[in-house]
C-alpha cells in the first residue's frame, strides 16, 4: 500500500526538527517533504519524529534508506506512521494543541 508519512524512532533525546530536516536533506530535497514533527516533553524530544513525503514511492525509498541507519550513535527504525498525510497530521497535532479545557 501507498503511504506518505513516516515515523522515525530511536532518535537521540536532544534532536530537534531542524536536525531531522538536515539529515533528510542528505537523502532527499527539502521540497520533497512538507511536514516534520518531533514530539517532546518540557523541551526534550521523546525520540520520535514524523515526516510527510507526499510522493508515496519516494516515501517508501526514503524509509528503506533510513531504516537501520546510524544517526548520532543510534540505529534508526523507520515505519509508516499510523496517521497518514499532511492534513491528517495537522488536524491531529493542532487539534491537540488547541484542546484546552474551558475554565
Amino acid at each position: 500500500g501507498g503511504y506518505t508519512t513516516l515515523m522515525i524512532r530511536h532518535l537521540p533525546r536532544y534532536v530537534t526538527a531542524d536536525d531531522v530536516a538536515a539529515e533528510l536533506m542528505r537523502h532527499i530535497r527539502g521540497e520533497d517533504f512538507d511536514f516534520i514533527h518531533v514530539p517532546g516533553v518540557r523541551g526534550q524530544s521523546i525520540g520520535l519524529a514524523f515526516v510527510n513525503i507526499p510522493n508515496p514511492s519516494l516515501a517508501q525509498s526514503t524509509r528503506h534508506r533510513l531504516d537501520g541507519m546510524r544517526f548520532r550513535a543510534n540505529r534508526l527504525k523507520v515505519r509508516p506512521a499510523q496517521i497518514q498525510g499532511l492534513a491528517a497530521h495537522l488536524d491531529h497535532f493542532v487539534g491537540r494543541l488547541l484542546a484546552v479545557p474551558a475554565p
